[in-house]
């Protein structure tokens, strides 16, 4: 499965470790770390920890997840598309360095569910919408914060930013 872990400063990454050996082990970056995301997928259907339950923490294929590739854009930055459940996501990762470092995360789920839960990981989270969708409810568990997201457009689209502030 594919899934944004963490977030550095510095030169890309080292992959030499996931291509020689075993195998299977996470790529990690050059730099020192400014972000870490929680455990477990940034999108379940639930819980949202109010009635006591734990975020999922499986993640892949075991949480619903199936990495379908990557496009690049004219500028570089890679979109990555995966499949979650029924839904097709595509995410868009990039970084804001001014005037405060920012982790963009951009999402544009194809057939999502009625309702989903975005888990926004550490640091000071903002939920921006191109599409329209309401916020039932924001919680904060773990040091994480949890929204639960209802979208509202008749269209089977949904998009929306995540921007965090580690």
């Amino acid at each position: 499965g594919v899934r944004l872990a963490e977030a550095w400063r510095g030169d890309f990454l080292d992959a030499s470790s996931s291509w020689t050996g075993r195998g299977g082990e996470n790529a990690g970056g050059e730099g020192p770390g400014v972000w870490k995301a929680p455990a477990g997928p940034v999108l379940s259907t639930g819980p949202t920890d109010s009635a006591g339950e734990a975020w999922p923490s499986t993640v892949g294929s075991e949480a619903g997840f199936r990495f379908r590739g990557y496009s690049l854009g004219a500028d570089g930055v890679p979109t990555f598309e995966y499949r979650w459940k029924d839904c097709d996501v595509a995410e868009r990762v990039t970084t804001v360095a001014a005037p405060k470092l920012r982790i963009r995360r951009e999402f544009t789920l194809r057939r999502p569910p009625p309702a989903f839960v975005v888990n926004v990981g550490p640091g000071e989270g903002r939920l921006s919408f191109d599409t329209p969708v309401a916020v039932e409810e924001s919680l904060a568990a773990d040091g994480t914060t949890h929204t639960r997201l209802v979208p509202q457009s008749p269209s089977d689209v949904c998009r929306f930013t995540l921007e965090i502030e580690p």
